[in-house]
């Protein structure tokens, strides 16, 4: 038993989780039955001796005292213990408990404490998140009820400031520290019957939906959504807010709410009202603009809209508090209505066949010698196809085949985003088809998809 075993924090904790798997563990929980240590200390509790001084937290047969609190049968007890010498830092921590929407939470427990001659502190605290950090309620300094002798006092301590939705990894621990010197065996902590209870308040489910587009869009379209926040009860959500931000790149033309005030503060907009009630929805309809400058410098941009509800009637659902609305927005700078995440020559839109080489110097290099390897494996099909290949041709074509591949792969990473990897990728999985009509000595196929090549030829600027 951890009570009974001088133990570093580590050690104490392990045996705690093995000794928890065999024996029910007394929860504190709200409103249920009190924490009387009928049951083995450490299979309720979490004993950690932090200073590593042999003096720890047990039950009351390891401090071989009677119950002083007041209450009847087994304590939790603490004693010093003659000839350690380091400081005393020990914890006794309970398992975690749910306060979420819960208030009126009150604290009960039986203390029993008589500090050393050099001084002591018995300090209560609390956690929120599972232990991984404290806050301190209480500290108790000056000695509790009278020295070995019953009765001790009935603690009572508020934990409704430690309440909110989410609340349900809250824990409890007990802190003793002394300083080194303090392990005779005169003095002594004690707790029993410990108790929670609660009043259950009042709860809502929040959600929130918007609903609209999600592109692609071109810059300079206007679109409307709509914000939808909806209360699935059972309480009306009191001081009810919904709020919104708007991306970077989007302008917000009009905006209006089916009840509440709306209140707008650049990309910011929150609708609030007294009330939503439950089964009841409040909706904003917006009309945004997608602005140009503002949309980033490549073909296309992903705006992110974000919103969320809340209100001072707890939540005990959260996840559906939140929601993240991605539209995609293409870019067509040339106004050729072909959107430049397809345009492979996305600035003139007069620039569009291999007459024009203006769009082509534009291109980074990788870029332009791959357009200028599908150019020669246009013109060795046409070889091909004018009987004037042999031999030599076909291995000229593999060649050039096999440095296009290289090319290729270099593109995916190299094409700025002033270039349409799409719209090249399409060209040459085309080239690749007739690629391997040609290797394979399939004239006839090569012969017929030079229209096809011509067709990608006028398609794609090249240098």
């Amino acid at each position: 038993m951890l009570g009974r075993c001088l133990c570093s924090a580590v050690l104490c904790l392990f045996a705690y989780l093995a000794a928890s798997s065999e024996i029910e563990a007394q929860q504190l929980a709200c409103n249920s039955a009190p924490i009387r240590f009928n049951e083995p200390l450490e299979n309720s509790f979490v004993i950690a001796d932090l200073s590593d001084s042999g003096v720890h937290w047990g039950d009351r047969s390891d401090c071989g005292l009677q119950n002083f609190t007041g209450g009847f049968g087994n304590a939790a007890c603490l004693r010093g213990v003659s000839g350690a010498g380091n400081p005393i830092d020990t914890t006794l921590t309970t398992l975690a408990f749910d306060i979420s929407c819960q208030s009126n939470i009150l604290l009960n427990f039986q203390l029993s404490l008589r500090h050393p001659n050099t001084g002591g502190s018995l300090r209560l605290e609390v956690s929120s998140d599972d232990g991984l950090s404290w806050s301190e309620i209480w500290n108790w300094e000056e000695d509790v009820g009278p020295p070995f002798a019953a009765p001790g006092q009935m603690i009572e301590i508020d934990l409704s400031p430690f309440s909110f939705p989410g609340a349900s990894l809250t824990r409890l621990r007990w802190h003793y520290l002394a300083a080194a010197g303090s392990t005779a065996a005169n003095w002594y902590a004690q707790i029993d019957t410990i108790s929670l209870t609660c009043t259950e308040s009042p709860r809502a489910d929040l959600t929130v939906q918007m609903i609209g587009s999600a592109g692609p869009v071109f810059e300079g379209d206007t679109q409307r959504y709509s914000y939808i926040a909806h209360n699935s009860g059972p309480a009306d959500a009191s001081n009810f807010q919904l709020n919104a931000l708007l991306p970077n790149g989007v302008q917000l033309v009009s905006a209006s709410v089916s009840s509440g005030t709306l209140d707008l503060q650049g990309r910011f907009m929150s609708v609030g009202s007294e009330t939503l009630p439950s089964g009841s929805d409040l909706i904003v309809e917006i009309s945004t603009t997608f602005a140009g400058a503002a949309t980033g410098a490549g073909p296309q941009s992903l705006l992110r809209f974000d919103s969320s509800v809340q209100s001072d009637t707890c939540d005990l659902i959260l996840n559906n508090n939140v929601q993240i609305f991605d539209v995609t927005v293409l870019r067509d700078r040339d106004g050729d209505g072909i959107p430049d995440v397809a345009d492979l020559c996305p600035f003139d839109s007069t620039r569009s066949d291999p007459g024009f080489r203006g769009c082509s110097a534009k291109l980074p290099r990788i870029a332009r010698q791959t357009l200028r390897s599908l150019d020669r494996m246009l013109r060795i099909l046409n070889k091909i196809e004018s009987g004037n290949a042999g031999k030599k041709h076909e291995l000229q074509f593999k060649r050039q085949l096999n440095q296009f591949s290289d090319l290729t792969r270099q593109s995916s990473s190299a094409l700025a985003s002033e270039v349409s990897l799409p719209a090249l990728r399409q060209a040459i999985a085309q080239y690749r088809q007739i690629a391997s009509s040609v290797t394979s000595r399939k004239i006839r196929a090569a012969k017929r998809s030079k229209k096809l090549a011509e067709k990608i030829e006028a398609q794609i600027v090249y240098g």
